[in-house]
């Protein structure tokens, strides 16, 4: 039976969305309570964004034959997921696998259809490439390109620092508040991650420095209590500080952006420690499959580090 022929369907889980009657119940009535249900969960704006998206082109590609999403079948999405091969990468359209399989897994736990089809539905083999770094020396000279005699060159050049030296996302270093800071007992800074899943993270001593001297002089005056705000107290447009970085590194003669600092941090924190738990944890990486997939690592790291850490090493033979 579908989801038509139920008549009157009612959400049983969460008295917060509506009674949906058949002729109500539209692809983009079903979009939109799912994209509620992911506000509710605090997914930021560009993860919403990119699920709207997603839904939106899975929609026009139903209504060319005719269906509903929640009437598509298994054998329906496979037609779907084949008429993107060559069309988009195959990152891209694992992507989409992942949204799509938890839009109906949200779907099928909510009653308003009896099975998952995106349940048989794998993921496409994705050619593993190797992501570019940066080095430290790489990012001092892009560092070095900030005009930090003024407070906005103090400032962008102090958010490009924390992601690389910390490992944050544009947005967590956009949103941080001076509370958020401490120098001590520790250096840590509580930052709210992805889901609104609070986590601790460090800086080192010439972070702490380059801090001090940002809040002692360039901060004291601009209202309001974020760490990094605009002259009026504002929060830093997340596109203009991506631009920030971009110029700086051009000027260096290089290629950088707010996601390479992060994943070159983290990449050196991996050089540095062997410990994958710890990055996962630095990163606030829920699985730490994506932190693999995350970091860059070559066979010559690997060689090294095992010649370092092999406990063969104290076997006397």
């Amino acid at each position: 039976m579908t989801f038509r022929e139920k008549g009157v369907i009612m959400n049983t889980r969460n008295s917060d969305f509506p009674v949906w009657e058949n002729d109500l119940l539209t692809d983009n009535g079903v979009i939109e309570a799912y994209i509620e249900s992911c506000l509710a969960r605090g997914l930021l704006p560009k993860t919403i964004r990119c699920y709207r998206q997603c839904l939106t082109y899975l929609h026009r590609w139903s209504s060319t034959r005719g269906k509903m999403l929640l009437e598509l079948s298994k054998y329906d999405l496979r037609d779907y997921f084949l008429s993107l091969a060559g069309q988009v990468s195959p990152a891209t359209i694992n992507g989409r696998v992942r949204v799509l399989g938890a839009f109906y897994k949200f779907y099928k736990a909510e009653g308003l259809i009896e099975l998952n089809p995106m349940a048989s539905i794998s993921y496409v083999r994705d050619p593993k490439k190797v992501k570019p770094i940066i080095t430290a020396d790489q990012l001092a000279l892009a560092l070095q390109q900030y005009d930090t005699k003024t407070f906005e060159g103090y400032r962008d050049m102090l958010i490009a620092l924390l992601m690389f030296d910390s490992c944050l996302r544009l947005d967590e270093v956009l949103s941080l508040r001076r509370e958020n800071l401490l120098f001590r007992p520790q250096r840590s800074i509580t930052v709210l991650g992805k889901g609104m899943k609070e986590r601790r993270v460090s800086f080192s001593p010439k972070t702490s420095i380059k801090l001090a001297v940002y809040l002692k002089l360039h901060r004291p005056d601009i209202p309001g209590d974020l760490l990094f705000p605009t002259k009026n107290g504002t929060k830093v447009n997340e596109r203009n500080a991506y631009r920030s970085v971009a110029r700086a590194a051009s000027r260096a003669g290089l290629k950088i952006n707010p996601h390479l600092l992060r994943h070159s941090g983290a990449t050196a924190w991996l050089k540095a420690t062997g410990n994958l738990e710890f990055i996962k944890s630095l990163l606030g990486h829920e699985d730490i499959r994506t932190t693999m997939r995350y970091l860059h690592t070559n066979f010559n790291d690997i060689a090294a580090k095992y010649e370092q850490m092999t406990p063969i090493q104290a076997v006397n033979i």
